[in-house]
């Protein structure tokens, strides 16, 4: 049977009421106070005493900030100049609070600027730039696994059909830059900055630095070594670290693999300089700086830590 309602309650007393009042000959009429109903009659200005008398508390009506209003007045004396005025932010919060005339334009106007935006339609050209860029992605990856055709070739490739077709599409539109312009627009310290952490990992690779990070596995337990590889790759680009230990051939169980995978994707994380996404928005965001993010690391370790933890749990159940 479902639970009735309050008003489905009250249906019912009234009609037990009304009854009862029937077989009393008596004439009466049941009228449904609200809670919302009892709040709008309690919150008019002549009833703000009963609830100071009944609940012990102020009403925030026009008398209440008059008397505040007037007490800051009187407390600052002849500090006090009523023809000097700052505006703070959160005056626009009370008269939207308060529903004054100027919070209605305001909102009012807000719409019809809205209204007046242009939303971009997804063209043909569009359409035609993503599939050459996703195909790229793909193609990269497969021919990679196939073929052993080094990657950065295949990528280079395809951006540059992309931009050739773009270029091609995009001739009789009327835009204010050719492509040549976005590609000036690229942030080449970002750039630069990659091609010298590619560099430093290919030089620690060649003389062997990368491969004698795989002899910790040698010396201690897989779960731990694993954690401190996560912790290196803050420092050492993580794809060079799992390629190294993709080729020492080491044995470990699917539930070392996944906690491997886990320290090494989110481990670079812990420098902002461990992970592309962290030099993206270091160069976007100018309060953020390896010096700011320096002083998380103690937190983002705790965070790698419990994190790993738990990937290692989870892998137990595989």
């Amino acid at each position: 049977m479902a639970k009735k309602s309050q008003r489905e309650k009250w249906d019912d007393h009234v009609i037990k009421w009304t009854r009862w009042a029937s077989e009393q000959s008596i004439e009466i009429e049941f009228e449904l106070w609200t809670e919302t109903d009892l709040r709008e009659i309690l919150l008019r200005e002549n009833n703000a005493n009963l609830i100071k008398y009944w609940f012990g508390r102020n009403v925030l009506n026009d008398y209440w900030f008059t008397n505040q209003v007037n007490h800051g007045i009187k407390a600052l004396g002849e500090r006090f100049n009523a023809r000097e005025h700052v505006s703070v932010t959160i005056e626009t919060l009370f008269d939207f609070i308060a529903r004054t005339d100027k919070a209605r334009d305001e909102l009012i106007n807000g719409f019809r600027e809205f209204k007046k935006t242009k939303f971009k339609r997804i063209e043909k050209t569009d359409i035609t730039i993503a599939v050459i860029f996703f195909t790229t992605v793909i193609s990269t990856l497969t021919l990679s696994v196939l073929y052993s055709v080094p990657p950065l070739l295949t990528f280079l490739l395809g951006l540059s059909i992309m931009f050739l077709v773009a270029q091609f599409l995009m001739r009789k539109k009327d835009i204010n830059k050719d492509m040549i312009d976005f590609i000036r627009d690229i942030e080449y310290d970002t750039l630069l900055f990659f091609v010298g952490v590619l560099l430093l990992v290919g030089a620690l690779k060649e003389v062997g630095v990368l491969s004698q990070f795989t002899n910790l596995y040698t010396v201690m337990a897989p779960e731990y070594a694993n954690y401190l590889m996560g912790i290196l790759s803050a420092g050492v680009d993580n794809v060079p670290l799992t390629a190294a230990l993709l080729k020492a051939d080491i044995v470990m169980s699917q539930q070392h693999w996944l906690s491997f995978t886990y320290a090494t994707g989110v481990g670079g994380s812990m420098l902002i300089i461990g992970s592309a996404a962290g030099i993206i928005a270091m160069s976007k965001v100018k309060e953020l700086t390896f010096a700011s993010y320096l002083r998380l690391s103690l937190y983002l370790l705790l965070c790698y830590t419990f994190g790993y933890a738990g990937s290692y749990l989870m892998g137990s159940f595989i």
